[in-house]
C-alpha cells in the first residue's frame, strides 16, 4: 500500500520540530517501510511537510501504530504540530480496481 503523511505546523515551531524529528528516542518506523518521497514547503498558513511510503499490506497497522507514536512525540515537544496519514493503492493499481464502477 501506499501512505501518504501529511504534517503541518505554524512556521515558528519549526525548529522545535526539526529538533524533535532528528531525536535519538522518537520511535523508529520498521525499515521495510520505504520512503518514496517527500516534498516540504511554507505558505501563508506555515510550514508542510508531505512524505510518501510503500508499506507492505501486513504492515499497514504498525505503520500507523509507529506513526501515531512518532505525532505525539513530536505534538509534545512542537506547539501547533499536526499530521495526517492517508492509506491506499498507487493511481496504477486503483484505475483497474475502479473500473468496474464506470462500466
Amino acid at each position: 500500500m501506499i501512505a501518504l503523511l501529511d504534517a503541518r505546523y505554524p512556521s515558528h515551531a519549526l525548529k522545535a520540530v526539526t529538533q524533535a524529528f532528528i531525536a535519538p528516542d522518537l520511535p523508529k518506523r520498521n525499515p521495510a517501510i520505504k520512503e518514496l518521497g517527500t516534498i516540504g514547503y511554507s505558505d501563508e498558513i506555515g510550514t508542510r511537510a508531505v512524505f510518501l511510503f510503500d508499506v507492505p499490506d501486513a504492515m499497514i497497522a504498525e505503520f500507523l501504530t509507529t506513526q501515531s507514536q512518532r505525532t505525539a512525540y513530536i505534538s509534545a515537544r512542537a506547539p501547533g504540530f499536526a499530521c495526517g496519514v492517508h492509506v491506499g493503492q498507487t493511481v496504477a493499481e486503483a484505475i483497474p480496481a475502479l473500473r468496474p464502477m464506470y462500466a
